[in-house]
């Protein structure tokens, strides 16, 4: 006679295990690490940029006041004379000895000398309220992007220009 044996076997419980567990909670975690990370970048990244712009718009005025101090108009678009030469001009810009001495002077809009105007009432007020260091100009974008604006000494053969520089 055959005697058949049944083979036992253990129910199957449809469940993870520890290490699966484990291991899932742990790429999940790197995800959202990878999101967070990102997240922060792309603020960071969109200060810096206003941060560009805000540099332009000073290197804009600094143009424009030079510019203003080398010609005189007629008539529209029509220049007649030079008022100002480059050397007098880069002597008048290097005469002050801070960077936010050069931007009050030449660029802020400013009733009392009349000087200035080059660049927008919102941005200079903005850049003249968070500027505390006399050779850093700031606002808040370029503060939380750990970067200021430096106006240099100008010097011969080049334009006077604005530098973006990390703290």
């Amino acid at each position: 006679m055959k005697t058949s044996r049944k083979k036992r076997t253990r129910p199957f419980h449809g469940g993870f295990t520890l290490v699966e567990a484990v291991i899932t909670i742990a790429v999940v975690g790197i995800m959202a690490s990878l999101v967070v990370s990102g997240m922060t970048n792309l603020s960071r990244d969109s200060q810096r940029i206003v941060g560009r712009q805000q540099q332009a718009a000073v290197q804009n005025a600094i143009n424009a006041w030079v510019m203003s101090k080398t010609r005189v108009e007629s008539s529209p678009g029509v220049f007649t004379s030079q008022v100002m030469s480059i050397n007098d001009i880069r002597s008048l810009y290097n005469g002050q000895s801070t960077a936010k001495g050069k931007f009050e002077t030449f660029l802020a809009p400013n009733a009392t000398t009349g000087l200035g105007g080059f660049l927008d009432v919102t941005t200079s007020d903005h850049i003249k309220s968070y500027t505390t260091n006399n050779q850093q100009l700031k606002t808040s974008a370029l503060d939380l992007a750990k970067q200021h604006l430096e106006l240099p000494t100008w010097t011969a053969g080049a334009f006077p220009k604005v530098d973006l520089v990390n703290d």
